[in-house]
């Protein structure tokens, strides 16, 4: 195998392809890659952490068509030496020769048999395409609103996003039952996905690998995942199970009233600073947002409403809230609310004035026993 390829580019693909095999350092496992060169489209690195796949297509110049395993941070510190614009690189009889300027090196290669194989093709037909930047913005829309841990550890905790059809329409959804994050895309063609769960893991790799700057296509198939864009394809395992049914927690909101979303955000983050239990109060246009328990002197954040909202008061985990507004990228947030016969209210977060604005949080309420508040943690 021989070929020419600029320094930076794969210098770039290889931090890649350490990000993703992280997981095998931190296991004390030597961290492979393998490189091909198929003679078309230039060479190709492709990492795992033992779950996802990574391939990284780089433009370069194949003299002679090969593949290799090789060492991942050897690979990388020699290229931290070299200072020149292009490599040469060339892989005989077990070893790997790499050329930069007057600067040449040696290292060996690994046993290629050792490296899993995987498959990239893309199934024809069953492709769901996005615009540039489209899927990263739906994905940081919906994906911190998910379960982080559980009573039962011995249980492992059904993490991630989920990803459902709804007539031409695909939904993607996060829920750890005390709340919701859902946006429904752009109308997309059959490409025969139904219910399915993208794992927390798979997620955070799709926004930390995959470029933002090029039409991204995913691929549903046969309990596998594969999000593809044209340098970059990461594929991985759908996680198995029943996703928590978080429409049940979909309610028709009687009540709306705008807000600025950095006003409100900005007012959600200061109060919590006291408490971490905030409360939300609407009554005669005035809006407080301040701690459940107030004492005095306590930090409060007051402004008038527009008209006349109805009343509601309600009560929630700060972080919930700023987590949830802290993920919108709009200028000004809905906030819909109903006051149910029981005196809970629902509370319903949209963006307003954005192109997709078919996003929507719900926020299920604080609620402390009928003994009192609880404030810091005890009751009172």
């Amino acid at each position: 195998m021989k070929f020419k390829v600029d320094t930076r580019r794969i210098c770039e693909a290889l931090s890649a392809c350490e990000s993703l095999s992280s997981k095998c350092a931190s296991q004390n496992i030597k961290n492979p890659i393998l490189l091909q060169a198929p003679g078309e489209g230039g060479i190709c690195l492709i990492a795992t952490d033992s779950e996802n796949f990574l391939r990284i297509t780089i433009n370069a110049k194949v003299y002679e068509t090969g593949e290799a395993r090789l060492p991942l941070e050897e690979l990388q510190a020699i290229l931290s030496l070299c200072s020149d614009n292009s490599l040469f690189i060339q892989i005989e009889n077990g070893q790997l020769y790499l050329t930069s300027g007057t600067c040449k090196f040696e290292i060996p290669a690994m046993l290629i048999e050792d490296f899993p194989k995987m498959d990239f093709k893309e199934p024809e037909g069953m492709a769901v395409v996005f615009v540039p930047g489209e899927l990263h913005r739906y994905l940081r829309l919906t994906q911190y609103a998910r379960i982080r841990e559980t009573e039962e550890p011995w249980k492992k905790p059904l993490m991630g996003t989920s990803l459902e059809r709804t007539g031409k329409r695909l939904c993607f959804a996060s829920s750890d039952t005390k709340r919701v994050a859902w946006v429904y895309a752009t109308v997309v063609d059959d490409a025969g996905i139904s219910q399915s769960i993208l794992s927390q893991m798979f997620v955070n790799n799709v926004l930390k690998l995959i470029p933002e700057d090029q039409e991204i296509k995913l691929s549903i198939y046969e309990n596998t995942v594969l999000v593809s864009c044209e340098t970059h394809q990461l594929k991985g395992k759908l996680v198995e199970g029943k996703y928590p049914i978080w429409q049940t927690q979909i309610r028709k909101m009687g009540n709306t009233v705008v807000f600025d979303r950095q006003t409100l955000l900005s007012s959600f983050k200061a109060v919590s600073i006291v408490d971490e239990h905030v409360k939300l109060k609407i009554e005669d246009g005035i809006c407080v947002i301040s701690p459940v328990c107030e004492s005095e002197g306590s930090v409060k954040s007051i402004w008038p409403l527009p008209g006349n909202p109805p009343y509601v008061e309600v009560n929630f985990i700060a972080s919930n809230i700023i987590e949830g507004l802290g993920s919108m990228d709009s200028d000004e947030v809905e906030l819909g609310y109903n006051n149910d016969i029981d005196g809970i209210s629902h509370v319903m977060f949209k963006m307003v004035g954005v192109k997709v604005s078919n996003f929507f949080y719900v926020v299920m309420p604080l609620i402390f026993g009928k003994k009192g508040k609880r404030c810091r943690g005890k009751n009172v």
